[in-house]
């Protein structure tokens, strides 16, 4: 309720312009000030910000009508809640009216000029957005911000004021109203201020009908109203202009079954009967389990099969049936036209299934992860033998293949030894060998991870031997000593001397020595002074 007034739906009210019921807002923007006038918003909505709210409601539409068929058809037998007579037909006054039939209620309210079809007009109900020209209707020119132009009315019991025409879908949720008993169950009635409390006293009173049951099929047909499915409007016919277009919901769409075995359901019969039709507005899916995993199906009208969340496989109805069980149950449930393949078998609209996803590792929730990121190649490695004490660096490279370019880290894994690192970016991994005495074999895992969604990777395991550096026999000559160790061939040695232990500098020998195999030799020209020298072996960094 507003004051004396009661508010129009925001079901699909945008395309359906100007707004209020004297039609005295060209559009939503026209509601800005609403914001700061009465939510305390310290500001209105930009331009972009109410372009978002038009485009949110915009996707608000009608529900299913309670009052349709199953195949969204017209009823011919419509039970007619806190309907009563006025006394005016032939049943006394106060008693309940008779069923309606819906299809002669259509017929009677597109009769002619008479009755409702000239301002009403089908779908919606709202009056045409469009001009007679004496020979035809015209299209209107859209208005500031895409407004449309919905036609206005000037009715005597209205004080001569124009009045926009109302929409007609929504009048099933004013039942209740009735002045003539003790009690009503709805604060409100028909009309721009519920002033009018039945819709047999609304159809009575402005149209001059006395029959009950004219009365009661026209209100069956108005309470049928939403679902869409009616005649068209003619562009060349001044009684039944074409009409706005109407965003509601086929009554079957919710309707749903579970079944827990093979055997034949007529529900489920009716369902994919419904589905199958070219000018169907459901989709029908089915969730459940295969093998332990949970699955979804879409149908498929034009091959009259269940497609799978796996691009791979499809299943005819028998065999879809036939996976039902305990503790395999199915679920059939009819959703409205084009959100099927969304709600059964692509979630996330990325076009991957989500099957398909789960199989990959990727997530079907997750529109940016996609089952389509193929792990990085890593450089192959190969075993090494190095020097205790000798810094061994090693750089690893990788390629990706994927399109964008996705950045690749590089790790080590568990087993690593201590000390051993490797840069994440550029992958050189340094590490100098330590231990006690003897021969040990390190094993090294080196990782490249991509940053796709989901993660991939690829790795190599390479094993270190490292060995001790050992001088091998000491030659004593009258040229000098001729020194021996164990080498790495092409490595680089030094060797460095002290004529007693306690000094505290090592000196060089001159010339480093590069080991041709696995023994290397040097010769230190001794001076006949020096009664003893002490030395070491160190590989050149």
């Amino acid at each position: 309720m507003k004051g004396p007034m009661t508010t129009q739906t925001l079901q699909d009210i945008i395309g359906h312009e100007p707004f209020h019921w004297r039609g005295d807002r060209d559009g939503l923007e026209q509601f800005n000030a609403t914001f700061t006038n009465l939510q305390g918003a310290a500001t209105g909505l930009t331009t972009a910000e109410m372009q978002e709210l038009k485009d949110f409601l915009s996707t608000v539409r009608f529900p299913p009508n309670p009052f349709r068929q199953f195949d969204n058809t017209l009823s011919t037998n419509v039970t007619l809640p806190d309907q009563y007579s006025l006394g005016r037909g032939s049943l006394p006054a106060g008693s309940p009216l008779p069923n309606g039939n819906a299809q002669a209620g259509l017929a009677a309210f597109r009769r002619d000029a008479t009755t409702c079809i000239a301002c009403h007009t089908l779908p919606s109900g709202v009056g045409t957005d469009l001009a007679w020209n004496g020979f035809r209707w015209l299209s209107l020119a859209l208005g500031t911000n895409a407004a449309h132009h919905a036609a206005l009315i000037a009715l005597p019991r209205s004080a001569q004021l124009p009045f926009k025409i109302a929409q007609l879908r929504n009048l099933y949720d004013k039942l209740g109203t009735d002045f003539s008993h003790p009690s009503s169950r709805a604060g409100f009635g028909f009309f721009h201020d519920g002033s009018v409390d039945t819709l047999v006293r609304f159809v009575q009173d402005g149209f001059d009908i006395r029959s009950d049951q004219d009365s009661a099929d026209i209100a069956a047909f108005l309470f049928s109203f939403s679902g869409s499915d009616l005649p068209e409007g003619s562009f060349i016919d001044i009684l039944r202009p074409p009409g706005l277009p109407s965003k509601d919901t086929p009554a079957a769409v919710g309707r749903q079954t579970t079944i827990n075995s093979p055997a034949r359901a007529q529900l489920i019969d009716r369902m994919i009967a419904l589905a199958s039709a070219s000018t169907s507005r459901v989709d029908l899916v089915v969730k459940g389990m295969e093998n332990g995993l949970s699955r979804g199906w879409l149908y498929d009208r034009t091959t009259g099969r269940f497609l799978s969340d796996r691009a791979t496989e499809t299943s005819s109805p028998i065999a879809l049936r036939a996976l039902a069980g305990v503790g395999s149950e199915q679920t059939y449930t009819l959703a409205p036209a084009g959100s099927g393949r969304r709600i059964g078998i692509d979630r996330d609209e990325d076009g991957y299934l989500d099957r398909d996803e789960l199989d990959f590792g990727s997530d079907p929730a997750n529109p940016l992860s996609l089952a389509t990121n193929t792990p990085p190649i890593l450089s192959a490695a190969s075993n090494l033998t190095v020097l205790k004490g000798t810094l061994l660096t090693l750089r690893f490279s990788a390629t990706d293949k994927d399109i964008p370019a996705q950045l690749l880290s590089f790790s080590l894994g568990p087993d690593a030894p201590a000390g051993a690192s490797i840069n994440s970016t550029n992958g050189i991994l340094t590490w100098t060998p330590s231990g006690p005495p003897g021969a040990i074999t390190n094993s090294i895992t080196v990782t490249v991870t991509d940053n796709g969604s989901p993660n991939r990777s690829d790795s190599t395991t390479f094993a270190v031997v490292a060995l001790d550096l050992v001088l091998g026999p000491i030659g004593l000559d009258q040229n000098g000593v001729t020194l021996s160790w164990g080498a790495m061939p092409g490595r680089a040695y030094r060797i460095q001397y002290k004529t007693r232990l306690d000094e505290a500098n090592w000196v060089d020998l001159p010339g480093d020595i590069t080991a041709a195999d696995g023994i290397a030799t040097a010769m230190d020209f001794m001076a006949n002074t020096n009664r003893q020298r002490f030395y070491r072996v160190f590989a050149v960094p």
